[in-house]
């Protein structure tokens, strides 16, 4: 007689055995990325500190980092209660102000020329605020949240040309309003439209969580970007693109094709910032950082920028002059570094990445003193 039953534990012994070769493929896939993770971070170092602790209210704000002071900024200790002698200065701005060049930052070289010709028994604090790839978008929601308290005296607003439209559209994507419809916060994880992306972008989950926690995520991702801008889906700066259309790019893209969407969207931030400034007696100044192609033209002639045309400079120029004159017809009080930059320019003032170099953060403070010294004066 003929058992019916005899198929069945064979059945049974292919179900487990595909199910153990699943779940042995799934461990050995997850111990070999967390093997590969650490040794990403043993031999390239751990992610950043100065893009982790994700602020829920701050997005990236530094928070309590290695290196950071009690406020959470790269910068030595201040008392939280400003003294009568004190005249504190904030400057805010993103990687620009918070980075230095061989130990240089324009903004220490600030403050110890206070230091050392300030009279009488004034004391002048500047404050670097920094933070990197903050745009007036999350400096306005830091003044308000984290800054306001702290009772400055005169906060500057440091914008660079080079990518602060497009972040602060980034931003915008991930805000949230009171009821009043101001800014109230901007969500690290809060997920976007996929009419924001920019080709080849992908909406993951925990994608911010990811990108500030994990060195491999990161290196992933710089190789994924470097095959797009080779098969041609984005050009522009390495691994990023030039925006084209009125929608934003990764947060820190050099964006030079800049619409008035994102120069109204800018205005808004910036004169937000201005009218909780002025609720408090506070005075404001922004200061526009140029490009360091506009400064350094020859970064494109020697192929350092080799990304950028010369007839690109013109653009950039132009961006700069349109959010100067909207800015002055708003009764914005702001200062254009690029003529000065160029004027005193005695040597290469940008190294790679568009960041000062030390020559550059020396030259920054020289223009920025005697307008400061003016703003404490009055």
């Amino acid at each position: 007689m003929t058992d019916i039953t005899t198929n069945v534990p064979r059945r049974m012994a292919t179900w487990k055995k595909v199910l153990f070769i699943g779940l042995s493929v799934c461990l050995g896939l997850g111990v070999g990325l967390i093997l590969l993770e650490i040794s990403l971070r043993i031999i390239l170092g751990p992610v950043s500190h100065e893009i982790t602790n994700a602020d829920p209210i701050l997005h990236h704000f530094t928070g309590n980092n290695p290196g950071t002071n009690s406020f959470g900024f790269y910068d030595k200790e201040y008392p939280q209660e400003k003294g009568t002698d004190t005249f504190r200065i904030m400057i805010l701005g993103d990687s620009l102000v918070r980075r230095g060049d061989g130990g240089v930052n324009f903004v220490d070289v600030l403050e110890n020329r206070f230091a050392r010709e300030s009279s009488g028994s004034r004391t002048v604090e500047v404050w670097n605020c920094g933070i990197d790839s903050y745009s007036p978008a999350l400096e306005y929601l830091l003044i308000r949240h984290r800054l306001a308290d702290l009772q400055p005296d005169l906060v500057v607003s440091c914008v660079f040309m080079g990518n602060d439209f497009n972040d602060d559209a980034v931003y915008e994507a991930k805000m949230e309003y009171d009821e009043s419809g101001k800014p109230i916060r901007c969500v690290p994880d809060k997920a976007v439209k996929d009419s924001t992306l920019v080709p080849g972008q992908i909406p993951l989950p925990f994608k911010n969580y990811l990108r500030t926690h994990s060195r491999l995520y990161r290196e992933l991702s710089t190789v994924y970007n470097f095959f797009l801008h080779v098969v041609g889906l984005r050009r522009g700066e390495w691994g990023k693109a030039k925006i084209e259309v009125d929608r934003p790019a990764p947060i820190g893209t050099l964006t030079l094709n800049i619409t008035d969407n994102h120069l109204n969207l800018m205005l808004r931030n910036i004169r937000l910032t201005k009218d909780l400034l002025a609720q408090q007696g506070c005075r404001f100044l922004v200061v526009l950082i140029p490009i360091d192609i506009q400064v350094d033209a020859e970064a494109i002639r020697d192929g350092e920028r080799s990304a950028f045309r010369p007839e690109d400079i013109d653009v950039a120029n132009q961006n700069e002059t349109r959010l100067k004159a909207a800015l002055e017809q708003e009764q914005i009080e702001v200062l254009d570094l690029l003529p000065q930059l160029i004027e005193r320019k005695s040597g290469r003032l940008y190294i790679i990445g568009s960041h000062f170099s030390a020559l550059g953060h020396e030259t920054v403070a020289e223009i920025l003193f005697p307008e400061l010294t003016n703003r404490i004066v009055e």
